[in-house]
């Protein structure tokens, strides 16, 4: 699950950068986020907490678009110089693939070419990630595409986002993008014109290239993979769902340590277990909802919940829509341009 992997210190770093460039005057928040800044990584929980309280905060639509747009090359560290030293967007692309996880680990993005368009995606089967994370990562990859061609009008086919977008933020998303949205997708997603990406980088160097890419793979060698210990507890979250036994201390059973260990293991690494369930159950009602031989009831007993209402309002919170709403969205995307 997406929820085990990491992001590096670079992440916060942005949001310090957005609030220094809007002067936006948090002095709590950004304190918070200069001490994350002194970590190697943290977590995507946090990470998703950190943006939540932002956007509360500002109250901005379309949050992510605005703080993605302003990412330079120099904010993105060893893997911006890739991008600016290679040849061109296709060889950056492919830098991005092979060690997206010095900036966003575990993120699995995926490639596929298909009538002259080159299609980057990530499949929902990691983890379901925020609207406002996954708008500043496509926002980011765009503006620095545009940065390292010199050239502002270069544009996105479409862009796929797995969540709804409201109406008052949907003009922000084509605006900046200049391209096909769509909603409610199976996987987040960028596509671009072949054309496009095989234009010659200005500032390429591939001598310089080929040595940052090996410290990029030795910066790679040296990163944690997944956490084992909260990897094994969404297992058992998903075993037991089924027969409402995903209680914290009925997952602390199932591990072979005490309620209080538990919490203790969780604690150290920043996350709360509620959490964790939640973003379970909402990755499992995704898959679920996709399954048109599952009734919504039959749904409901395999997130476990005891009533059909409860269900219905989780969904409500975590989607913004009715399981029966969001159902329909998935089997018959409806795309916004």
């Amino acid at each position: 699950m997406l929820n085990d992997y990491f992001i590096a210190r670079d992440a916060p770093s942005f949001l310090v950068r957005y609030l220094e460039a809007g002067e936006i005057d948090l002095p709590v928040y950004r304190r918070k986020l200069l001490s994350l800044c002194q970590q190697q990584q943290i977590s995507y929980e946090q990470w998703w907490a950190l943006l939540d309280e932002l956007n509360t905060l500002v109250e901005k639509p379309a949050l992510g678009i605005d703080i993605g747009k302003g990412i330079r090359i120099e904010h993105c560290g060893l893997l911006g110089y890739l991008f600016r030293t290679s040849s061109n967007v296709m060889q950056a692309l492919s830098c991005y693939q092979r060690y997206e996880r010095l900036l966003y680990a575990g993120g699995g993005v995926k490639t596929s070419i298909s009538k002259g368009i080159l299609s980057l995606s990530w499949p929902a089967e990691v983890g379901q990630s925020t609207l406002i994370s996954d708008a500043l990562l496509l926002a980011a990859l765009v503006a620095t595409t545009r940065e390292i061609l010199e050239d502002a009008s270069v544009s996105p086919v479409a862009v796929h986002f797995r969540q709804a977008i409201s109406i008052d933020s949907l003009a922000s998303y084509t605006h900046f993008f200049n391209a096909e949205v769509i909603c409610n997708s199976p996987e987040l997603a960028i596509s671009y014109q072949l054309n496009d990406l095989n234009r010659e980088i200005p500032s390429q160097d591939q001598t310089l290239h080929q040595l940052l890419g090996q410290q990029a793979q030795s910066l790679l060698s040296q990163l944690p993979e997944a956490d084992a210990f909260l990897t094994n507890v969404r297992t058992a979250i998903v075993e037991r769902l089924h027969d409402a036994r995903s209680d914290a201390g009925s997952i602390a059973k199932s591990l072979g340590i005490s309620t209080r260990s538990f919490h203790r293991e969780l604690n150290s690494r920043g996350v709360q277990y509620k959490n964790i369930l939640r973003e379970v159950r909402k990755t499992m009602a995704l898959h679920h909802l996709k399954d048109a031989t599952l009734s919504l009831s039959e749904i409901t007993l395999l997130l476990g919940y005891s009533e059909q209402s409860a269900f219905n309002r989780a969904h409500k919170l975590w989607f913004g829509s009715t399981p029966q709403q969001h159902r329909v969205e998935l089997l018959d995307p409806v795309s916004i341009s």
